[in-house]
């Protein structure tokens, strides 16, 4: 048995919406586990079952579906290293082997740009009303391009500060915290809309929070399973 120090677990969760009624509001959430060198994704996977009935002639004459249910795939991986392994159970005899950098960018935003020095400006930093240890500062688009009042929030706290995971290593060094919170408002043309230069709002909250509530057993099976397989 391989001995696994304490996992550190958080939930990413983001939520994309619009002013515009045709939109529909995006959904995200994923875990990420840590343990020593090694780094766990946990993504959830929606199915829906579709049951037939056929004729003796096998044409279909009825089919249902079943409800929404969601299982997980474990993507792990030692880090600084560019392939890992992809397990959807404990079943699985080995693992499929996947690009870290790839999934990194698709479900955990690495290298994305959430502030523009050249034109985001800084027009107030205060504690939360919500959360008196948060700090919140707000940003604003220069004039020339906030027509729409497009506004950028950055929620900073020091419980975080443990956290591996960071949404920007330039902005979480400084004195406020780290960030879990990001919410960002801006305006963009709504496309195909027949009103050529028709504008939406759209808004993009981003954030996370430990989680120490989940099954750390079932995690702990999967990095084992991971450097049993890899590492041996």
């Amino acid at each position: 048995m391989i001995k696994i120090d304490p996992i550190q677990k958080i939930v990413l969760r983001s939520k994309i919406e619009s002013s515009d009624k045709k939109f529909k509001t995006v959904l995200s959430e994923i875990g990420i586990c840590y343990y020593s060198d090694y780094t766990l994704l946990e993504i959830p996977v929606i199915s829906v079952n579709t049951y037939l009935t056929l004729d003796t002639g096998m044409n279909i004459i009825k089919s249902k579906s079943s409800l929404p249910h969601t299982t997980f795939r474990y993507f792990v991986f030692k880090n600084s290293t560019s392939e890992g392994l992809r397990y959807d159970s404990l079943a699985q005899i080995k693992g499929r082997p996947f690009s870290v950098d790839s999934l990194l960018k698709r479900k955990a935003y690495k290298d994305a740009i959430f502030y523009n020095p050249k034109t985001d400006k800084l027009i107030s930093s205060k504690k939360s009303k919500i959360n008196p240890e948060s700090l919140v500062e707000v940003y604003s688009r220069l004039p020339a391009e906030n027509r729409y009042q497009d506004t950028l929030k950055f929620h900073y706290c020091n419980e975080m500060n443990n956290v591996r995971y960071s949404f920007s290593n330039t902005l979480d060094q400084h004195d406020n915290g780290k960030i879990y919170k990001i919410d960002n408002t801006f305006s963009t043309v709504i496309p195909n809309s027949g009103n050529p230069g028709q504008i939406q709002m759209i808004r993009m909250v981003f954030e996370m929070h430990k989680d120490e509530n989940s099954d750390m057993e079932s995690i702990k099976n999967y990095f084992e399973k991971f450097i049993a397989e890899k590492e041996n």
